[in-house]
């Protein structure tokens, strides 16, 4: 049992710091290359300004790509939880209304969004 709780508070951890400080970590690893990049762009002063700004673009694109895949990772659990939950045929419709992101993990559903709150997997009997 102990084990288990161990194991809980882990994943509960781990998800935790994934969802709130990795936007953040990229956001602050933006800035600075951005402001790396406007620096050395003005500092230099060389013809050369066109390769700063295709590094800066290039940078741009790539952070948004993150971006993207944060968003993309967060909503991707759901939309597979509630698809296997429908094969089922054991979700409610309130469960349906809830606008929240669940994640599975091992034999347990989390809930992301509403602070972590570990709850059943209704799919383990």
């Amino acid at each position: 049992m102990e084990k288990t709780n161990k194991n809980l508070k882990y994943n509960e951890f781990k998800i935790k710091t994934m969802y709130f400080f990795a936007p953040r970590v990229t956001l602050f690893l933006f800035t600075a290359i951005m402001f790396i990049i406007i620096w050395l762009a003005f500092i230099t002063r060389t013809p050369r300004y066109n390769v700063h700004l295709i590094i800066f673009i290039t940078i741009l694109i790539i952070e948004f790509l993150i971006f993207v895949f944060f968003i993309f990772f967060k909503i991707l659990p759901l939309i597979m939880c509630l698809r296997e939950l429908k094969t089922k045929q054991i979700i409610s419709q309130e469960f349906l209304k809830t606008k929240k992101t669940y994640w599975f993990w091992k034999n347990e559903l989390i809930l992301i969004n509403s602070g972590i709150n570990v709850v059943e997997n209704p799919l383990i009997q």
